[in-house]
């Protein structure tokens, strides 16, 4: 190339291609495919599916934040006769092109969509914004702005939390804690601020909602600074300032500090020991199944506390704000908790699902161990499952609680009477496995795929996917079988969709299938 910005672009643009467009064919092909038999469904489908924003926002930071100290190539980029600041503006120019160009191609093709409808597209579109409390006739500007914007914004909060982390999960449990403290912490404020009787101050909230991860996402008409019929301008150019300041802030930290040199310890004079001092490591364990076993637990154990604490974390930034407007009821708390649980959940089981064997995959362990006189069926077995019993386990606890304290609580309606006790059970039981499905799933996508970041978005595509499937099969067990699909489901569906998946990465190591580097 001609000169070093254009090899840097370059280099980048060939690391993200492949995810732009398989998040481009998955905007496009799901609202496409579940719009077949109803085509007025594309709208309210593509609203669902630009959900998953914050999934691959986090993804294409976590890339961005820790991709070169995983791969090992920080070191040879620290070499070259350039500052650190010309890659990592390389690498976050191509992470916000790679989230917001295939938001544009899927609003470009809505908009073919509502052409070829005629007159039932503005039917349908009306539908959706008042669905998702959008306003009227700005349909597709909020579907390009608001998804666009958030997307920039979690992807600077959680790159400039995780930069320099030593691998990608690492980067992305950080910056999600990051994320969602900030959150937490505004839900104090205005609780605070109703606590003490103080008048909710709402523009000061709307500058601090235009700091915040995503912040943009909860945004409405109450935010503005000019009255109803003024120009957008007119309305939010305070909020936009703050936000551009403020993100522009998160930026230069992110650029500054990506790649810089940590300064090495002095050495020092080791001092003498006397006799009878332990110079030893403890004991080995019994078996290498049980040191592969504790050494999976003390890997995948932070990544789901964190996962955890966010979950709490979240939950009481929601809580605290509806509290102070009405009395929560037990089951307000639980479906409350429930829902951030399985959110979180899917989350956190796909990137500890990549972490299983992400440092094993790498080329020189990978050939060193290979080489070794090790059973692959138990190592993969144990592994796998002890990242996956940690995951989910760790994951329940906060729910688990919640439940332990509607069944104890003073002064409370008992949650037999408030609560449907089989539909919370069931809820509980689709939550588990589908966070163990999309373990499994991400596990296989590691092993075939090699590279974090694909094999994240891939797990993540597969999954969404598999929704077509297995909703068809609902409708077989409910229509042909007159079975409950969600029974169904959870019973038959799901656990052989878990089981099939597991058995192609179980193979997949023995024959030492996947992507080579």
């Amino acid at each position: 190339m001609n000169s070093v910005w254009q090899s840097l672009l370059w280099k980048e643009w060939r690391e993200h291609r492949l995810v732009l467009a398989i998040l481009a064919g998955l905007f496009v092909g799901i609202p496409t495919l579940f719009s077949l038999r109803t085509p007025t469904n594309f709208f309210n489908i593509l609203s669902f599916t630009l959900i998953a924003i914050p999934l691959v926002s986090m993804f294409l930071a976590m890339n961005i934040a820790a991709g070169e100290q995983s791969a090992g190539t920080i070191h040879f980029l620290q070499s070259l006769p350039i500052t650190g600041r010309k890659p990592a503006t390389a690498k976050l120019f191509w992470a916000v092109a790679t989230a917001v160009v295939p938001i544009l191609i899927a609003v470009g093709a809505a908009i073919l969509w509502s052409w070829m409808l005629g007159e039932a597209a503005p039917t349908a579109i009306a539908h959706d914004e008042e669905m998702y409390n959008t306003s009227q006739g700005f349909w597709f500007a909020a579907r390009c702005f608001t998804p666009s914007v958030a997307s920039i914004s979690l992807i600077l909060w959680i790159a400039a939390a995780g930069v320099n982390r030593s691998d990608e999960v690492r980067a992305g449990a950080i910056g999600i804690l990051v994320a969602a403290s900030f959150w937490l912490l505004l839900s104090l404020i205005h609780y605070g601020f109703d606590s003490l009787g103080i008048r909710e101050p709402s523009r000061l909230f709307a500058f601090l909602f235009s700091m915040a991860p995503g912040g943009v996402g909860v945004l409405s008409d109450g935010s503005a600074f000019a009255p109803e019929k003024s120009s957008l301008i007119a309305k939010y150019w305070p909020l936009a300032i703050t936000g551009l300041v403020s993100h522009g802030a998160l930026a230069a930290w992110y650029i500054g500090r990506f790649g810089r040199v940590v300064p090495g310890k002095p050495q020092t004079i080791e001092r003498p020991t006397t006799a009878g001092e332990r110079q030893w490591l403890a004991p080995p364990m019994r078996t290498p199944l049980t040191a592969i076993a504790w050494k999976q637990l003390r890997e995948s154990g932070p990544l789901a506390i964190l996962g955890a604490a966010c979950t709490v974390v979240i939950a009481l930034s929601i809580y605290v704000p509806l509290r102070r407007e009405r009395d929560l009821t037990p089951e307000d708390i639980l479906e409350g908790m429930m829902a951030m649980w399985i959110i979180v959940g899917l989350m956190v089981s796909t990137v500890a699902g990549v972490g299983v064997f992400m440092e094993e995959l790498k080329p020189g362990l990978y050939s060193f161990w290979r080489s070794r006189p090790i059973n692959v069926d138990q190592w993969f077995a144990v592994k796998f499952l002890a990242g996956l019993l940690v995951t989910v386990t760790t994951l329940a606890i906060p729910v688990l609680l919640v439940i332990a304290y509607l069944l104890v609580a003073p002064n409370t309606h008992s949650i037999h009477e408030s609560l449907n006790v089989k539909d919370a059970a069931r809820n509980f039981s689709l939550g588990m496995l589908a966070q163990c499905g999309v373990y499994s799933v991400a596990v296989a996508s590691m092993i075939l795929l090699r590279r974090p970041i694909h094999a994240a978005l891939a797990s993540f595509a597969v999954s969404f996917v598999a929704m077509i499937p297995i909703s068809i099969v609902g409708d077989i067990a409910r229509y042909r079988l007159g079975v409950d699909p969600n029974v169904f489901m959870a019973v038959v569906v799901v656990p052989l969709l878990t089981i099939s998946v597991t058995v192609v990465a179980w193979i997949a190591v023995r024959k030492n299938w996947g992507w080579k580097q």
